[in-house]
């Protein structure tokens, strides 16, 4: 009974064994989609590009071949295939090429080594077109924020190079230039009046080489030194009141008076840094107009004196028609 068993237990692993190999080396067919990337390695020196307006970018691939095969087979279409110029079925002679997709896909070692046949693509073809990568020269200009379009801005180079296309750079009729945009964000905390190095900013292309594709900027990025201009404002006071300075001990020796004409200064138009300028105007800082009166001039009981502002340098600047105060000086008993 045993025997029996035992025997049985081998014919059925045998008949199984036999089926999933029979499974495996039967011939089956499948379609799958493939993701087709067009690109040309620097070193080639050669440029590559979708000519045929209707192309999607992917293919439908039937296949035929073991389930085993196929199966191997199964990662191949979960990334983007690579084509490039000089690989087998795609030319690298300038012009237009009608390229046959199965043609190409056969010729992958993935393919070719699997087992497993292409036999057809939907769309059958493409239309490419393939050049030479030349070198010019490109200006740089800088486009400022348009919060500070009068900043001062010196980028690192005045000129970069440029790989493009051969019949794209004969097409154009205008002088090659890139742009580096100023972020704003990269200009905040700026002390203005002072050199700010921003660092690593991208180049764009501009007009007419924005529209040429596979055109490469070398470098990439600079750097560009931004200097904030100080903005300036002024605002016209009414009237500024003004103040008589005596040292303490004067203070009890002599008695000052000014007349109530020359006790205000009228149209005082200051001028400056405009958050400074704004402060004023929003009342924040308050402006006064001072007589400082020495010995000297307590002695002498002068009659008049040039009213100031500030005795220290400033940004600030104040202008009055007349700022020359009447005093009246005399001694006290």
């Amino acid at each position: 009974m045993k025997q029996h068993l035992r025997t049985a237990a081998i014919v059925t692993l045998v008949a199984a064994m036999i089926w999933v190999f029979a499974e495996g080396a039967s011939l089956q067919r499948r379609t799958r989609r493939a993701e087709l990337v067009w690109v040309a390695m620097p070193a080639s020196g050669r440029s590559v590009r979708v000519a045929d307006p209707d192309w999607t970018g992917s293919v439908d691939v039937v296949l035929d071949g073991s389930a085993a095969a196929l199966d191997r087979l199964e990662s191949l279409w979960l990334e983007p295939v690579l084509v490039e110029p000089g690989q087998e079925g795609v030319p690298t002679a300038p012009g237009e090429h009608v390229i046959d997709l199965r043609e190409v896909l056969r010729a992958r070692p993935e393919l070719r080594d699997s087992g497993a046949s292409v036999v057809r693509c939907d769309p059958p073809t493409v239309r490419i077109e393939t050049d030479e990568m030349v070198e010019a020269t490109a200006g740089v200009v800088v486009e400022l924020p348009e919060t500070e379009p009068d900043a001062e801005a010196i980028p690192s180079v005045e000129s970069v190079v440029v790989r493009l296309p051969r019949r794209r750079l004969e097409a154009l009729d205008a002088p090659m230039q890139v742009v580096a945009r100023i972020d704003p964000a990269a200009l905040r905390g700026a002390v203005r009046g002072r050199p700010e190095n921003v660092r690593r900013v991208r180049l764009d292309p501009l007009a007419p080489l924005s529209g040429v594709e596979g055109a490469v900027i070398e470098p990439a990025r600079i750097d560009v030194s931004v200097t904030l201009r100080t903005r300036t404002a002024s605002v016209v006071l009414a009237t500024v009141p003004v103040v008589v300075e005596l040292s303490p001990l004067d203070q009890a020796r002599w008695n000052v008076s000014i007349p109530p004409e020359d006790q205000v200064l009228r149209n005082v138009r200051v001028s400056g840094p405009a958050d400074l300028v704004g402060a004023i105007e929003r009342g924040e800082t308050r402006v006064s107009a001072f007589v400082p009166l020495s010995f000297e001039d307590l002695e002498g009981a002068v009659t008049s004196k040039r009213a100031e502002f500030t005795r220290l340098p400033s940004s600030l600047t104040f202008e009055v028609e007349d700022r020359v105060v009447t005093l009246t000086i005399t001694a006290r008993e």
